[in-house]
């Protein structure tokens, strides 16, 4: 249909290829209108925060409190596993920031993968930790535990406040 020779006497106004184009055309402009409405105005198309979708559906309610206690309290830059922090940021809308650590038997080790580099490099004010109950074993064996004040215990997870904002730091970066 596009390769089909135009006859003579028909008008060119309404070739298929025209119409297509045109076509096209529209649709691109409409979504680009759509786009800059949308993303640049979010607040005039309201959404229903729903949680996360996670292994564990609960964990968004569950850390709900922690998440109030934390911004209300003056906290803003803690340490964790991807998977709190992950949840932290998005229901604290960002007022949590997080670096991903890996708690384990070789210790606690600085986890690069979705933290934003500027966070390494900050000494927060009020540093705080948080790890899963499986995890507490293998922090009550560093050196750090011993500037940890318990903050809130859950059934899934222990927040700690760190004493000393510098202890952690130095840990970040004498591995590196």
């Amino acid at each position: 249909l596009i390769t089909y020779p135009m006859p003579e006497r028909s008008n060119r106004y309404c070739h298929p290829n025209k119409v297509l184009s045109c076509f096209v055309i529209v649709v691109m402009i409409a979504n680009s209108v759509f786009n800059a409405f949308f993303f640049y105005q979010p607040k005039k198309y309201v959404q229903d925060y729903e949680g996360l979708s996670w292994w564990d559906i609960h964990t968004v309610s569950e850390m709900e409190p922690l998440r109030a206690k934390l911004v209300d309290n003056g906290y803003d830059i803690g340490y964790c596993t991807h998977w709190f922090g992950n949840v932290l940021t998005e229901v604290s809308n960002g007022k949590l920031e997080i670096v991903s650590l890996n708690v384990n038997e070789e210790g606690i080790q600085y986890r690069p993968w979705l933290t934003e580099k500027r966070l390494v490099h900050v000494v927060p004010e009020k540093p705080f930790l948080i790890v899963h109950r499986t995890e507490v074993p293998f922090l009550e064996t560093t050196d750090i535990y011993s500037h940890c004040r318990l903050l809130v215990e859950e059934v899934d997870y222990f927040a700690y406040e760190l004493d000393d904002p510098m202890v952690m730091y130095n840990l970040l970066h004498s591995k590196k």
